[in-house]
């Protein structure tokens, strides 16, 4: 796929041919992305701007500008052949995402809750006649954070804010992000208090609607009458809100089963 005029400006990703010579580089959202075909090598240099909810896209094949921000890191790869097809993938998060709203949630006793929480992409490069993946990059790379009732019974996360959204009119598109849907189920007898979301994100698939958003599979928490417990069902696809969607990217591993048990601290905070 070159950067052809009628091109669609919302599609950063697929197949690229860069000849010798040629650069190309990406904007997507935090991310820029500057990828050079040079003899026997490609040269490839990436960094962030630090805004992770930023709203920035831009695809130039050819490329003639500058080099990029000084804090930008760079790689080489080489090959005694090296190909002028150029794969650019978007993919969920390598670690599951903790998201925090940026203001504590409720939900009463017997009702249901629907929620929108967005998470950073991340960038998979590889050549069109190589197996795999040779490069795996965040548009932004959230902080760490370990989510578990204790040091040694939990898991290494990434922390990130949502705004937990309940309704997406005006929701600005955000090329480097991804929107989760999630469905909470207040069974139990008293309040439910969401300090904290955890998302399975590697165990979901990604797919793009015709407005250049990012969707994950929407999942559903249900509590219990027993407050210790909750039961995690993995949809099949993104909400209805999303429209005409197409699947872009699997889930990096699978999931255990579309229903599951686990304890309510091992889900919301």
């Amino acid at each position: 796929m070159k950067n052809r005029p009628d091109h669609d400006p919302r599609r950063w990703w697929g197949h690229f041919e860069l000849d010798e010579g040629v650069v190309g580089r990406w904007l997507v959202g935090p991310m820029e992305l500057r990828v050079e075909h040079r003899p026997n090598e490609w040269y490839i240099e990436h960094g962030a701007d630090g805004d992770p909810l930023s709203e920035a896209l831009a695809l130039e094949i050819p490329w003639r500008g500058d080099a990029l921000m000084p804090t930008a890191a760079a790689v080489r790869f080489a090959w005694d052949h090296v190909t002028s097809g150029l794969l650019v993938a978007p993919a969920l998060a390598d670690r599951p995402i903790v998201a925090r709203p940026t203001m504590p949630l409720r939900v009463p006793a017997g009702e249901a809750v629907r929620l929108f929480v967005g998470s950073p992409l991340w960038l998979q490069l590889g050549w069109a006649d190589q197996d795999g993946i040779l490069m795996d990059l965040p548009t932004y790379r959230p902080s760490d954070t370990w989510f578990g009732p204790s040091p040694v019974s939990g898991e290494l996360c990434y922390a990130t804010r949502t705004g937990a959204r309940l309704q997406l009119d005006n929701a600005p598109v955000r090329p480097g992000r991804a929107i989760t849907a999630v469905t909470v189920e207040n069974r139990g007898e008293d309040v439910l208090a969401i300090e904290r979301i955890k998302l399975p994100v590697p165990q979901l698939s990604l797919h793009a609607d015709r407005d250049g958003r990012f969707w994950s599979q929407s999942l559903t928490f249900c509590r219990g009458r027993d407050d210790d417990q909750a039961e995690v069902q993995l949809e099949e696809g993104p909400p209805e809100e999303a429209g005409a969607t197409d699947q872009v990217a699997v889930a990096r591993r699978g999931a255990e089963g579309n229903v599951f048990q686990r304890a309510l601290s091992a889900l919301l905070g």
